[in-house]
């Protein structure tokens, strides 16, 4: 995780899925140290197009809670590996065919918050079988810091 050159409140990310590295821009500088970050087991969606965020390629995008208070937390996989699918528990992952914006609109509305954990409606967010953790009150939604508009 370094910083990005050309913007203050962006992170440069270099993300280990397993089967490759992505490097990913995201704009949570404001919520995390780097060193906070380094190591860390996090949550990604990798199957959107590639963005170009301040003159740097971004493949992928973070996935956060924000709360009423706008603090801003990562998703994390409790027992996951490097490359570990996210999914719906009792659905399929999606392929790695690109996400559409519409779609992924959607997807993100849907998530809330509950005992720490995500949820889509009633379902949770799993990885190796266990709930995606965060830690932040219930309530909290699901948002992206990583495609942003920047002054």
């Amino acid at each position: 995780v370094t910083d990005h050159p050309k913007a203050d409140k962006l992170l440069i990310f270099q993300i280990d899925f397993g089967d490759e590295t992505r490097q990913i821009i995201s704009g949570i500088k404001d919520y995390y140290k780097t060193e906070e970050l380094q190591g860390r087991s996090i949550v990604a969606i990798c199957n959107l197009k590639k963005a170009k965020i301040r003159d740097l390629d971004s493949n992928g995008m973070l996935l956060t809670a924000e709360n009423q208070k706008k603090e801003v937390k990562l998703l994390e996989p409790v027992y996951s590996v490097p490359g570990n699918f996210v999914h719906v528990d009792g659905k399929k992952p999606k392929p790695k065919g690109e996400i559409k914006k519409t779609e992924l609109d959607s997807i993100l509305l849907s998530f809330v918050v509950k005992n720490k954990k995500v949820f889509v409606g009633d379902l949770p967010l799993v990885s190796c079988g266990s709930a995606v953790s965060v830690e932040i009150e219930d309530g909290s939604k699901t948002v992206s810091y990583t495609h942003l508009t920047l002054p």
